[in-house]
């Protein structure tokens, strides 16, 4: 590599012409290092769809009696059933009205088993600009990915010299995986959040 960009000092192009040549010969690609970041999506989306569906994906309980408590749920005064996760709903109406769900025999009790906390973090809540807890989660997560972002970074340097595609894509994603990983945190509920900060310091530790 040191050979080819010597070489080629004066001419970009055949530069990374022959680099590409090399990793073609070699096996090796330079953006193998953001892999890991494609494929936390597919898991996080699943994630997403337990932590919005404890009922169905941690207590188990069959989509018949799921309907019947969302009715029910609709019916208690301060809950807000949410198209996209009535679930939650649910688990809140209990919460404030558990003598409603009677006609549902044992469904309370199912209920109080679900804990959905990390210390004094709801991992259901969605974090917002408010001065609390939650804020943390979105502010983490972009500092981790900036982190991550750096680390990549120097390793796509160090193993890809001076190349301009790789060095291009480094500085793209040191520059807008902070910014979307810190959206990202603000749009999903906290637990998914957390998921992105912890997958991301174990990656830097990974680089």
């Amino acid at each position: 590599m040191e050979e080819i960009q010597k070489k080629y000092a004066n001419n970009r192009t055949k530069m990374n012409e022959e680099m590409q040549k090399l990793y073609m010969e070699e096996q090796y690609n330079p953006m193998s290092g953001c892999l890991p970041m494609l494929i936390q999506f597919p898991i996080l989306f699943g994630l997403i769809d337990v932590i919005y569906k404890p009922l169905t994906h941690i207590l188990r309980m069959p989509a018949e009696l799921i309907e019947q408590a969302t009715e029910i749920a609709k019916a208690v005064p301060g809950v807000i059933i949410n198209q996209y996760s009535p679930q939650l709903g649910v688990v809140n109406a209990v919460q404030l009205q558990p003598e409603a769900f009677a006609s549902l025999s044992g469904f309370v009790e199912h209920i109080s088993t679900l804990n959905l906390r990390l210390g004094p973090i709801d991992l259901t809540q969605q974090p917002t600009l408010a001065f609390n807890i939650l804020l943390l989660v979105p502010i983490l997560s972009g500092v981790t990915s900036m982190l991550l972002s750096l680390f990549t970074m120097k390793q796509t340097a160090s193993a890809g010299g001076d190349n301009a595609a790789a060095a291009s894509m480094s500085k793209s994603m040191m520059l807008v995986m902070p910014v979307f990983s810190a959206y990202f945190a603000f749009i999903v509920p906290a637990g998914v959040g957390i998921y992105w900060v912890v997958s991301n310091l174990l990656m830097v530790i990974q680089t």
